[in-house]
């Protein structure tokens, strides 16, 4: 059996006063709560789109210095990105090259985000960075009833109970 249970962390990074009840998810935009990124190889967000056909947003990553955050400037692009196109079936894994992608229209449709833990040491001003947060922004107001999840693997120290990654 592989380790799977002690590699991998799910935090409630968006809580219910940021999605009440997974109706309209995008509304008002969702800001994650900021998470401590430098002792896991990865995390994957993964957008499930139920009801609602026509509501659209943007996913973004901030880069956090710490826990507040102090400073959390924008990546442009570097994290993965895929969407299902029918019940069982994704796209091939696509690296983002933007500063966002875009979750188009449809309903009953789940998008995987793959941010990985590198990211953090990109650039200059975002070196030892060890902390990040995710951003869904609404760009079509129709309503999209859903859910956001996180799940950070490939720990740098498996453990049967991880450390808490938000503070």
């Amino acid at each position: 059996m592989s380790n799977f249970m002690e590699s991998h962390h799910i935090p409630m990074v968006v809580t219910s006063t940021q999605q009440p009840k997974g109706e309209d998810i995008f509304e008002g935009n969702v800001v994650s709560d900021v998470f401590k990124l430098s002792n896991w190889g990865g995390a994957y967000v993964t957008v499930t789109k139920l009801a609602g056909t026509v509501g659209t947003a943007t996913f973004g990553v901030e880069a956090c210095d710490d826990n507040v955050p102090t400073t959390s400037p924008a990546l442009t692009g570097g994290w993965w990105f895929r969407y299902q196109t029918t019940p069982d079936v994704f796209s091939a894994w696509e690296l983002e090259a933007d500063a966002t992608t875009a979750i188009t229209a449809g309903a009953n449709s789940i998008w995987e985000f793959y941010i990985p833990s590198s990211i953090l040491e990109g650039a200059a001003s975002q070196l030892n960075y060890g902390w990040c947060r995710f951003t869904l922004t609404e760009t079509e107001s129709t309503a999209v009833d859903g859910g956001v999840h996180l799940l950070l693997v490939d720990p740098k120290v498996a453990q049967s109970i991880p450390a808490t990654v938000i503070a």
